[in-house]
């Protein structure tokens, strides 16, 4: 998962850098889509690894590690924010405002270092829970410089991820309750990944996010 959040952060910065002399309005499009499919991915990848924990964990290190299923699940979910946190760093140091992006930076670590002392003695399970709550702390408060230098308001924000958000948690209840039925653990992973993928880009389809064709694209010629 760290790849590919640092493959997020290494092709946006040189897109912002570019087209850093633009107008503040292409500029800001360009951020929007580079949000767009980057949850487009994230989304339904992470969701699906926390619905799909239990079996993969069942059967790739035997019953004796379903213990470790919350945390792969927490942690899971604890990802889904970094990418919108990423991205808007590198849109604001595309800016020249680097300063800016420290001062988040000071914020998130002294909240994430802050949280952490105050769970440690509650155990493993509460440290894991603190970095999910951090990482939300996170992903909301590095939305306001956006506002402020890019214009982009809250609204827009949400409007960006909404549409994948929805597309996964559908495919994420469905895939959950395909668990519940009478097979082996191989037969009903098979079964949760082939039914995620296909309700996924339904999903998608209804509700008409333009910005998944592109991924869809993009797949192609790196198929053909």
């Amino acid at each position: 998962m760290d790849g590919v959040i640092g493959s997020i952060q290494t092709v946006s910065l040189p897109i912002f850098a570019k087209h850093q002399r633009e107008k503040l309005e292409k500029y800001k499009e360009n951020m929007r889509k580079i949000i767009t499919m980057s949850y487009l991915i994230i989304f339904p990848l992470l969701f699906g690894i926390t619905v799909i924990s239990r079996p993969l964990i069942k059967l790739l290190l035997t019953d004796k590690w379903l213990e470790a299923v919350p945390y792969l699940q927490i942690f899971a979910l604890t990802y889904t924010v970094q990418p919108m946190q990423i991205i808007c760093a590198e849109a604001i140091k595309g800016l020249g405002l680097s300063k800016v992006t420290l001062n988040l930076e000071y914020f998130r670590k002294f909240f994430e270092i802050g949280l952490l002392i105050c769970l440690l003695k509650y155990g493993p399970y509460k440290i894991a829970i603190s970095a999910l709550i951090a990482g939300i702390i996170s992903f909301v408060a590095s939305m306001y410089p956006n506002v402020k230098y890019l214009n982009y308001s809250i609204k827009e924000q949400i409007e960006d991820i909404i549409k994948p958000l929805i597309a996964s948690l559908i495919m994420s209840l469905i895939v959950l309750y395909i668990e519940k039925l009478n097979f082996s653990t191989r037969v009903i992973l098979l079964f949760q990944i082939i039914t995620g993928i296909l309700i996924y880009i339904l999903n998608c389809w209804i509700l008409k996010i333009k910005d998944f064709n592109i991924i869809i694209n993009i797949i192609k010629n790196k198929l053909i």
